[in-house]
């Protein structure tokens, strides 16, 4: 984890370094070659935050009065038959041997 974080920190004091050095020496050449691909980056980062295609946006369905009445009516059945009743499985629990002495066990199988 240690040398991720040297190696990242390395790369950012080189590219400071870097930046520094085309700023007093390069007469700003590599910041006017930088300044429109980064313009046209934050343009079009920004078109797609703010003004999203319509082929990206979920459509907004509202459900027909049937639907709603159907949601409603399984939630008031739900919340009332939970607490009050209790389900009936056709199933039956067959005990097992385990943890079971030998003198409990009928002498017939």
């Amino acid at each position: 984890m240690k040398s991720k974080s040297f190696v990242t920190w390395a790369v950012i004091i080189l590219a400071a370094l870097g930046l520094l050095n085309d700023v007093v020496y390069g007469n700003f050449q590599l910041l006017k070659n930088l300044l429109l691909p980064v313009l046209v980056f934050v343009v079009i980062f920004l078109l797609f935050k703010y003004y999203q295609p319509r082929r990206f946006k979920q459509p907004k369905v509202n459900p027909s009065r049937k639907t709603m009445d159907k949601v409603t009516g399984i939630r008031k059945s739900s919340s009332n038959t939970a607490s009050t009743k209790k389900k009936n499985y056709p199933f039956q629990v067959i005990d097992g041997k385990k943890g079971k002495n030998d003198d409990q066990m009928p002498k017939y199988h």
